[in-house]
Parts: structure tokens; sequence; C-alpha cells
């Protein structure tokens, strides 16, 4: 749906998370665990993926990732959304 546009910006705010809660409990839902790693994870990786070749051909473009504090401050409640949040932020950084 993108083809043929000039993207020059791109903003990646995505995520969701789940209530507090041990990951073998989080885990039980894999339907759950899977849409949380796709929103967080997949979409920031493939959106960048699609958009970046254009920009580096133009010379030009910004991609900002929009991550939490979760990524840096690990909480034991929040192990997926964390280490979804982790890998925007490392993800980021190195790309």
């Amino acid at each position: 749906e993108l083809e043929g546009l000039d993207i020059g910006f791109l903003f990646n705010n995505v995520g969701i998370c789940h209530d507090p809660e041990y990951f073998d409990v989080v885990a039980k839902d894999e339907k759950f665990l899977n849409n949380l790693i796709n929103c967080n994870v997949t979409s920031v990786t493939k959106m960048t993926a699609i958009v970046l070749p254009h920009m580096i051909q133009k010379h030009k473009g910004i991609i900002v990732n929009n991550s939490s504090i979760a990524g840096r401050v690990p909480d034991p409640l929040y192990t997926t959304y964390s280490g979804t949040k982790a890998f925007v932020d490392f993800f980021t950084r190195y790309t």
C-alpha cells in the first residue's frame, strides 16, 4: 500500500502490553503472546525494512522509533513487554 509514496519520515510508535504477571502466566495465552511480539517487534522491523531502502536511495529521510522506559529498566512482571521494548531500543541504536 506504500508503493509509489514519497515517505520522508517514519514514526514507529506501536505497542501493546499485558497486566502485571509473571511470564509463565503470560505465555499460556499463545495468541496474545504472538500479537504482542508482532506488534511491538515485527511491525517496527518490517516498516523500517519497507521504508529505509527508499530513504537510502534518496539520501534523505528520518526514522524515529518510540520505545518505553521498560526497555531499559525491566520489571519481572512485564518481562515480555520489557524485552520487546529493549529490542526497539537496540534496533534503533544499531540500525
